[in-house]
């Protein structure tokens, strides 16, 4: 076996992770302060290397068996997680290194996790403190005896909330020289047949084809992606492929699996058939018969799924109750409930905001009324109160959930004593009021962080509602106005029914724009939109007496060019009826004063929400875009021809479609760049640091969403309806495959430069006058200057900038 592309070692035996309960009984009134203090204690590393010889199936010094680690085009070991409650994690990998003759070589170990790497029984690296951001990197000089030369690794980390556990060795010079091998050869030669059969699939339209005939017990499962954690394994219906070498998918199941039994173990690949992936449409005539169709479909799900196995049930209670389809099971499901507040699990604050939703809406039993009182004068409402938990307390939407709970909560039993706070409630609902308005006034002020968020959005949504509907009519009124401006900026950013927008917080599903949660809200608007589930929120709703504001359903369809400012960003929008380019400037150039992050100053209230809006900014992402800041999840831009013929680049954080790291492969940037938008084009550069290990951008095209393709010097033209679209890149694209086929286009240079067009049959009549029209941009990227030029005197120029508020 051969280091990749980038000088990589891909194939590993692995033992972990290893899971169990880290508990430290000390706390920081500061949560990012007292997460990082349990990174730094979190590591327990052994003082010499590992003397036996790995071998598969046997237990390793975690008492866990060796494994082989197949991750389709993932260039690390990569097993991050989520985890809701604080977790130790442990993981050990080896590989082996052979060389005809004695060489040195220069190499880097790349990781978020603590990770000691030893070569022959010598330590060759060392990462003792996990971080949460940046990605680290350790420069290694390896010597490697002629010969086989064994690699044993040891992973360390604190598990809270998305976890990097992942780790990455780079060789940098002579590696043709090197091969990889493992321990065990014998008994992981299957394992390597396996892998490259999985990875030689190839997709033409909705047919699988395979490099040869499928191996006995080769199955495909379909995957159904129903929200409900109580299907379980049923959510995947599988059928034996045995000896076949080719196969026709079922129409309209789009996510795909590939199970090849290797040894009592699987190895798995995945698909997505993109063209299979459409809107979805209730097809209601009004707005009652619409809701009434949303609460049944919210009510039909149990519980909702939020991994490690963990359901939350109130806001599929709150809809079932809106439509009269209570489950025999729903009060031991509200006990569960209360259990999960009382662990403090991660989103508890969700289950507190809707579990007060439905006691003020519906009549509880009086030993329901018993248990409620207890959990909620004991739950912890901020992080300078007693006990250490995984609880994120500082987003724009957690801050207020904790907010407007605690101010509900102390209302409710003003003379009590809440534990964690030794606040009697009336002090509660004091303290918590007054965060309620700085959180308002805030975002009166200077507009949403997470805005545009196809996950968000709706999560501040419901928050609001709380705010709306259980506070006195001053402080509900400002909240119903902030709620009339989400509905303002999605109904403007609505084209063909659907959001095409960029974003501060963004997930994958931004390749289907009409699948994001916020697709919910803009449906529950305009039932002529296309619906997404969007995680059951809307239960909410029903027991509102927010008025939606329903005059604003024609900007959905009406054609615009602005701008608006929102946090610290620049939003371009320019939407037409056949097409739209929206972003946000990177770096703004309209003389704008930043808002003060607050954290980095002594004197500093670290009771207000000043201070943690600041936490957040270091956290989650900066709304202030410049080029060469990391990134988080920021979407930077789009352009679309409809809801699903939608095109942008981005800088991955991962190598591959399966990683779940935040940035991830399709959403969000490990590097920002310099973006710029004029009337009918957008600009951006990239410039990838070597401090950074994903050394390529990408293109999302997904070709069999277009009527009419070209590609030709340097251009990627296409038609959709009557609109077209048309990108450029000053690298060579590459096609390459993974999850999706024919839908990306990477561009292997750390210096890049893209300008993307769009126009319509109006301006340009047929394909190739658009064609014509691309090429009188004439766009040049000058990359030794780092300046990118077109006509009409356009000029964007990438010039780097730091931030210290993305480094943890």
């Amino acid at each position: 076996m051969k280091l990749n592309r980038q000088g990589f070692i891909t194939h590993y035996l692995i033992s972990g992770p290893k899971e169990v309960p880290f508990i430290d009984h000390t706390s920081d009134g500061n949560q990012l302060k007292y997460e990082k203090y349990l990174r730094s204690i979190v590591t327990d590393f052994k003082k010499e290397c590992l003397k036996e010889e790995v071998w598969m199936d046997t237990d390793s010094e975690l008492s866990l068996p060796w494994e082989y680690y197949y991750s389709y085009g993932n260039w690390f070991v990569d097993k991050s997680s989520f985890y809701s409650s604080l977790t130790k994690i442990d993981l050990v990998a080896a590989v082996h290194l052979a060389t005809e003759e004695e060489i040195t070589v220069a190499a880097y170990l790349w990781s978020y996790a603590a990770v000691q790497v030893w070569l022959n029984d010598s330590l060759a690296a060392e990462l003792k403190e996990p971080v949460y951001k940046p990605v680290k990197r350790v420069d290694m000089k390896m010597k490697l005896n002629k010969g086989v030369n064994r690699i044993y690794i040891r992973m360390q980390n604190l598990g809270v909330r998305d976890t990097r556990n992942i780790f990455g060795i780079q060789i940098l010079e002579r590696t043709e020289q090197i091969r990889v091998e493992l321990p065990d050869s014998l008994r992981v030669k299957p394992f390597l047949g396996a892998e490259q059969w999985l990875s030689e699939i190839t997709l033409s339209g909705r047919r699988l084809l395979f490099p040869y005939k499928a191996m006995p017990g080769t199955a495909i499962g379909y995957d159904s992606k129903n929200p409900d954690v109580t299907l379980g394994d049923k959510r995947v219906a599988y059928e034996d492929i045995s000896g076949l070498d080719e196969l026709e998918l079922k129409k309209d199941n789009p996510y795909v699996i590939i199970t090849v039994p290797v040894s009592g173990k699987k190895l798995s690949r995945k698909f997505e058939i993109l063209c299979d992936i459409k809107p979805l449409y209730l097809n209601k005539d009004t707005f009652e018969e619409n809701m009434e169709e949303i609460y049944r479909r919210i009510s039909e799900v149990v519980k909702l799924d939020r991994g490690e196995n963990i359901g939350f049930s109130m806001f599929n209670i709150l809809a079932r109750h809106a439509v009269n389809r209570i489950r025999e099971d729903d009060d031991g499901n509200i006990y569960e409930t209360l259990a999960q507040i009382e662990g403090r699990m991660d989103c508890a604050d969700f289950l507190v905001c809707s579990f007060i939703r439905y006691i003020k809406n519906y009549e509880i039993s009086p030993e329901l009324q018993k248990r409620a009182k207890e959990v909620l004068l004991n739950f912890r409402y901020w992080m300078d109160e007693k006990g250490s938990d995984a609880m994120c307390f500082w987003s724009e939407n957690h801050s207020l959930m904790f907010y407007v709970s605690a101010m509900n909560a102390g209302e409710m039993y003003p003379d009590e004593i809440f534990t964690r706070s030794g606040l009697t409630g009336r002090k509660l609902y004091e303290q918590n009021r007054r965060k309620v308005m700085e959180w308002i006034e805030d975002v009166e002020k200077y507009g949403f962080e997470e805005f545009l968020s196809g996950i968000y959005m709706c999560i501040t949504f419901i928050a609001l509602l709380n705010v709306i509907d259980f506070t006195e009519d001053a402080i509900s009124k400002r909240a119903a106005a902030l709620v009339d401006k989400i509905f303002y900026v999605l109904s403007i950013h609505t084209f063909k029914g659907s959001v095409i927008a960029p974003q501060g917080r963004v997930y994958r599903d931004v390749i289907y724009p009409f699948m994001q949660g916020l697709q919910s809200l803009i449906n529950m608007l305009n039932p002529k939109n296309p619906y997404s589930y969007g995680e059951g929120w809307l239960g909410f709703y029903a027991t509102s007496k927010y008025q939606l504001p329903f005059h604003m359903v024609p900007l959905m369809d009406n054609p615009v060019k602005t701008e608006y400012k929102t946090g610290n960003a620049l939003i371009r929008l320019n939407k037409t009826r056949n097409y739209i380019l929206t972003s946000v400037q990177s770096p703004r150039e309209d003389g704008f004063k930043r808002w003060e992050n607050v954290s980095f100053l002594e004197e500093c209230d670290t009771g207000s929400h000043e201070y943690i809006k600041s936490l957040n900014e270091r956290f989650h992402g900066t709304t202030c875009f410049k080029p060469g800041v990391y990134g988080y999840q920021q979407h930077m831009w789009s352009a679309a021809l409809s809801p699903d013929t939608l095109v942008f680049v981005n800088h991955p954080g991962g190598p591959c479609d399966e990683s779940s790291l935040r940035p991830g492969y399709w959403f969000g940037n490990g590097v920002m760049p310099a973006v710029k938008q004029i009337e009918q084009a957008i600009a951006s550069i990239y410039v990838i640091p070597e401090e950074h290990p994903i050394d390529f951008t990408h293109i999302h095209w997904a070709s069999c969403r277009f009527e009419e393709m070209k590609e030709e010097n340097d251009w990627l033209i296409g038609k959709k309806g009557d609109g077209y679209l048309g990108i450029w890149s000053s690298g060579i694209k590459e096609p390459y495959n993974d999850q999706l086929f024919d839908a990306e286009y990477r561009i292997y240079d750390r210096k890049a430069a893209y300008f993307c067009v769009c126009s319509d049959t109006g301006e340009c009549g047929d394909l190739e006058g658009f064609y014509q029209f691309c090429l009188s941009y004439q766009p040049v990227f000058h990359m030794d200057s780092l300046v990118l030029t077109a006509n009409k005197d356009f000029v964007l120029k990438y010039e780097k900038a730091e931030d210290q508020t993305q480094f943890i």
